[in-house]
């Protein structure tokens, strides 16, 4: 069954982002802000069950990767989000059908329902591990034997880079350098 949210229901989802992240992933408000904004601007966004999803649907997860408290110093615009998602979706050769969270905890938490609502889109009522973690290989799809690429890193400048790398643990250290290069932090899908 489909829950709709808004920019209320954020304030107990950036709660709960900070209690499941244990201290990682950031403090969830400035993303909570961001999604909040963007929620106000669209309209509330499907939070749905995944057993709602075509098993055969793309789902991208949406994120920012680096250091969380950048993200003060050098706000998105809100386009990189978008941006990376239409790569990731270009690589696929198919258009998303949802976004979903990839860590429970800190500013991750909040992001994909940002890019839901530009997009349109449903946010699927999961996450890749159930808590905050530091690198991308540490998520139960890694673990399951999923690929992490392709993946897009896209900064508040319009950089767009697409990886395909040979393993999450290669798309970690690649994405990483990448972003230090971009200033630190810049948002993933």
């Amino acid at each position: 069954m489909a829950r709709r949210i808004g920019p209320e229901e954020l304030e107990d989802i950036a709660i709960g982002a900070a209690v499941l992240g244990t201290g990682g992933g950031g403090d969830p408000y400035v993303g909570k802000l961001w999604a909040q904004q963007r929620l106000m601007a669209r309209g509330a966004v499907e939070l749905v069950e995944v057993d709602d999803v075509a098993d055969d649907a793309l789902v991208i997860a949406a994120a920012m990767m680096g250091a969380p408290s950048i993200i003060i110093e050098k706000i998105p615009n809100g386009g990189e989000l978008v941006a990376a998602f239409r790569a990731v979706e270009e690589a696929c050769g198919a258009r998303a059908q949802a976004v979903m969270c990839i860590e429970a905890g800190g500013i991750n938490s909040t992001i994909p329902f940002a890019v839901a609502a530009d997009l349109g889109l449903p946010v699927i009522d999961a996450d890749g591990m159930g808590r905050a973690f530091p690198e991308v290989q540490m998520v139960s799809f890694a673990a399951h034997g999923l690929p992490a690429t392709p993946m897009a890193i896209a900064d508040e400048h319009g950089n767009v880079t697409l990886l395909r790398s040979v393993s999450a643990e290669w798309a970690e250290r690649l994405g990483r350098a990448l972003v230090v290069a971009e200033g630190g932090a810049s948002v993933i899908a």
